[in-house]
């Protein structure tokens, strides 16, 4: 991205003048430029002539020069060559050098990495406007990275920038207007500059402002705006909106339900390592939907999903080994990973660990830590762990015996309705006429 974003940076400044630091005020910014384009072509000649401007002192030259080593497009990459002539540049003050030299230090490319570095090149560019060093500088205050973490100073960065129109920038004071991070929380105001973006189609902006249509924040509810905006972005490869793309059709939120093609977009963002997507991409193979059923590959996805930390994934991963689905039945790694899931909170692993204490499976025997994931689980709602926590109460098991305890949570999990609700008001009516 931030090579992309470099080249874009120094080429959009051709509307600018040239830098008064200039030492050779007969060399352009134009005639810098030309040079430069002809270089991406492969122009020895043009690369000799630009290493003589350079040499003669034309800053717009050595930024150039560092451009095209950072790139690699007409000459080989060569970071440290490239940092060699942005400093010569950035030290005559000129202001894309100054933020290409941010962006080496970020990223560690021909200098080591140096935050604070970074942060002092892109100040001096964003002191003369730079709108990407503005949009730089408001991250590495949003990350503190560099300087101490400031949501407020994060926006006024990000707000200087999306001025002048630079689309990163938008993208991100849309998102603190969303989160209330350095400014109220306003969706009005996030969906106005996440439109800004997207119509220059930045496709981080795009999949937000599918968000906004998807929720109904800032914006009328309108799922068929929502697909139209993830689509946009889905087709650049944004793998969130790739992800956000394969859910709608999954539920048919703003065009018709489609499995296969949900399976379609949920495997792109798959293949690029987004956990939700490998969840529901596992789903679909464990249920069928979209693709042929397959347990084997559903413990393969969801499997890519867990080892990322994804609690949702991490809990079907440990249901599938309690059950030997795509795999050889095993307690041991069912509750290794329920575990893992129970600890982020996930209600289902939580009860899916209860069980395991509760029969000895993968654990020894425990009613009262049976007991404890059960009420963990029940406390969010769970309708399983409202049930499983009546009757450890109504039966004394890893709790002291308590009738009326044991009837409030069965009564609960039964106004849930559902299986789980019937099978509950089953219990109800054979425990009150024993």
């Amino acid at each position: 991205m931030k090579k992309v974003a470099l080249a874009v940076a120094i080429l959009s400044l051709a509307s600018q003048p040239a830098c008064s630091h200039v030492l050779s005020p007969s060399v352009t910014y134009k005639q810098a430029l030309h040079l430069y384009k002809e270089v991406q072509q492969g122009s020895a000649a043009a690369l000799t002539k630009l290493k003589k401007w350079a040499t003669q002192g034309s800053t717009w030259a050595k930024t150039d020069l560092g451009i095209a080593y950072y790139i690699g497009k007409g000459v080989p990459t060569n970071y440290a060559r490239s940092v060699y002539w942005f400093r010569k540049a950035a030290i005559q003050g000129n202001a894309a050098a100054e933020n290409g030299l941010g962006v080496a230090y970020t990223n560690g490319q021909g200098v080591p990495k140096n935050y604070a570095q970074a942060a002092y090149w892109y100040r001096k560019a964003a002191i003369q406007g730079n709108a990407m060093a503005e949009t730089e500088l408001g991250s590495t205050y949003f990350n503190g990275q560099g300087v101490s973490k400031n949501y407020v100073r994060s926006v006024y960065w990000y707000r200087k920038a999306a001025i002048q129109g630079d689309a990163t920038a938008e993208t991100e004071l849309g998102g603190a207007y969303f989160n209330g991070w350095g400014v109220p929380k306003s969706y009005t105001q996030a969906v106005y500059w996440l439109r800004k973006a997207a119509i220059q189609r930045h496709a981080g902006a795009e999949t937000k402002l599918g968000d906004a249509y998807f929720l109904g924040q800032g914006v009328r509810k309108n799922y068929a705006q929502a697909v139209y905006w993830f689509r946009k972005a889905a087709t650049q490869g944004d793998a969130t909106a790739e992800t956000e793309l394969g859910v709608a059709y999954f539920f048919g939120k703003g065009m018709p339900k489609n499995y296969a093609q949900a399976v379609y977009w949920f495997r792109k963002a798959a293949i690029q390592g987004i956990d939700v997507a490998e969840t529901e991409l596992g789903f679909a193979y464990y249920n069928g939907q979209g693709v042929r059923k397959s347990y084997a590959q559903a413990a393969h996805w969801l499997r890519k999903a867990a080892t990322q930390g994804y609690a949702r994934a991490e809990a079907e991963l440990g249901f599938a080994y309690y059950n030997g689905q795509g795999m050889s039945k095993d307690y041991t790694q069912a509750v290794y990973w329920d575990r893992k899931a129970a600890i982020q909170g996930n209600a289902k692993a939580e009860t899916e660990l209860g069980v395991a204490y509760f029969f000895g499976k993968g654990v020894p025997k425990n009613y009262a830590q049976a007991v404890y994931w059960f009420r963990k689980a029940a406390t969010q709602g769970y309708a399983a762990s409202e049930t499983e926590l009546g009757l450890a109460h109504y039966y004394g098991r890893g709790v002291p015996q308590n009738s009326m305890k044991g009837i409030y949570w069965l009564k609960k999990a039964a106004k849930q309705g559902g299986v789980i609700g019937a099978l509950a008001r089953f219990i109800l009516n054979k425990i009150t006429h024993e």
